[in-house]
């Protein structure tokens, strides 16, 4: 999992066109064309290069980024999340949750979080993980490395304290801002790795030098420093870990891409954290929950509002579509693909995405007569949530659809009998309250 680099082009560009088994049959025939994971073996199935496996994916092959005339990491645990994943860097977001980059998908096993030295387990540091799942965003773009943003849930937690996220609240990343950008990749273009963490310096810079405009995105941002004649930059080995805003410390950026390693005119580009940071967000507060420290305060859509009863998209899909692929309000899906019968786009259609029909005001509930002597209130009951996000949090509770009641709200959740009944089944398994493994097809239920 490297940095991207030009000269591979051609090669790489013969496996644009793949198959639609290769690609999310939730996309197919609409804009998206991810590889699946093991693209990196149909290209360099036993190649490596400076000690590491050259994986090129689809348009540019990728060259994982490492440090170039940085230093060690002073002091050594300076960047507590920064962590090790085999090839590729990442950053600790939740304490079971990690940020990567999706170009770094389908062979991250094992993580090193914490760590200055990866290879002295002895560190007071050191935490290792074994990695459980991972997500990669759906409109990964592997021919232009758009979208280029991955989470990995970890078995167990750290105990190491997150990094904060930018959510773009504040504009950190202004032409010239200082940032420093940190990981366990190669010294020089084409060279070794080293095992003790590196950090440089880097700035931004809004011109992103000699790369064309149509292939920088709003979702890219770019950096580097050359002082004297001397070039600072990521290069092989760093990709997916974190560039942060020096003065404060707040994550801004993942290794993404660049043409080659500290060439004047060419500065690494990175993704850009604060565009993203709601479907970063959300995908892990599937897993985490309240433990997300850097949760952008977003009002559930979806309470007391009921879905367009029978609405399905130009696609056939409903409403749960735009659940899984899009953010709050549907800012990228919107008003595509209007039912063909109708016209109602998804915005009109689906709470999710701003529209549906007012459940009508929640039900009160009911007051408890008055007792002697004060006693302890009684637990709450699922009936008590009337909104998706703290119903699901509830033990022994799940917002979904009840059997002859239109819409849906917090009902006990369904056991793993019944759930195991829509494995590979995700719409379905999702819409009655159950957990779906998009890795594996298996359905489970919320709460075992």
């Amino acid at each position: 999992t490297m940095k991207l680099h030009i000269q591979l082009f051609l090669l790489a560009t013969s496996l644009v066109a793949s198959s639609a088994a290769d690609r999310d049959p939730s996309f197919e025939g609409k804009p998206y064309n991810q590889m699946k994971a093991d693209f990196k073996n149909r290209m360099y199935p036993d190649t490596t290069k400076g000690g590491v496996k050259i994986t090129g994916r689809d348009g540019r092959s990728q060259m994982a980024p490492y440090i170039v005339n940085g230093d060690d990491a002073n002091p050594p645990d300076k960047y507590p999340y920064a962590t090790y994943a085999g090839g590729c860097g990442a950053s600790l977001i939740a304490p079971n949750v990690l940020l990567c980059a999706a170009h770094c998908q389908g062979f991250i096993s094992s993580v090193i979080v914490g760590a200055f030295n990866i290879n002295d387990s002895s560190e007071a540091n050191y935490e290792a993980f074994t990695v459980a799942d991972e997500i990669y965003h759906p409109l990964y773009n592997s021919g232009n490395i758009d979208y280029d943003y991955m989470v990995l849930r970890i078995e167990g937690e750290s105990q190491h304290t997150p990094v904060t996220l930018d959510d773009g609240t504040t504009d950190l990343l202004t032409d010239g801002t200082e940032l420093t950008v940190m990981g366990w990749g190669a010294l020089s273009q084409g060279g070794s790795g080293t095992n003790l963490l590196q950090e440089v310096d880097v700035d931004v810079d809004a011109s992103c030098g000699n790369y064309a405009s149509s292939s920088i995105t709003e979702r890219m941002f770019c950096a580097a420093r050359t002082i004297n004649g001397v070039n600072y930059d990521s290069c092989q080995g760093d990709s997916g870990g974190p560039i942060v805003h020096k003065a404060s410390g707040v994550q801004v950026g993942i290794v993404s891409w660049g043409y080659g390693c500290a060439q004047a005119g060419y500065p690494g580009v990175y993704a850009k954290v604060s565009n993203q940071i709601d479907w970063i967000n959300e995908r892990v507060d599937d897993w985490s929950g309240d433990s997300f420290p850097t949760k952008s305060p977003i009002e559930d859509p979806t309470a007391n509002c009921d879905d367009l009863e029978g609405w399905t998209d130009s696609f056939g899909d409903g409403c749960e579509w735009y659940e899984t692929y899009d953010t709050v309000n549907c800012p990228s899906y919107g008003d595509m693909w209007a039912n063909p019968t109708t016209g109602v786009t998804p915005r009109e259609a689906c709470c999710f995405c701003g529209g549906g029909t007012p459940t009508g005001s929640p039900v009160a509930a009911p007051v408890s007569a008055p007792v002697a002597s004060p006693v302890a209130p009684p637990p709450p009951s699922c009936s008590d949530f009337t909104a998706k996000r703290p119903c699901n949090q509830e033990e022994g509770c799940a917002w979904r659809k009840e059997a002859g009641i239109q819409g849906k709200a917090c009902y006990e959740s369904l056991d793993q009998a019944t759930c195991e009944q829509y494995v590979d089944k995700k719409r379905k398994c999702k819409r009655n309250g159950c957990k779906y493994k998009k890795n594996t097809g298996a359905c489970n239920a919320r709460w075992p």
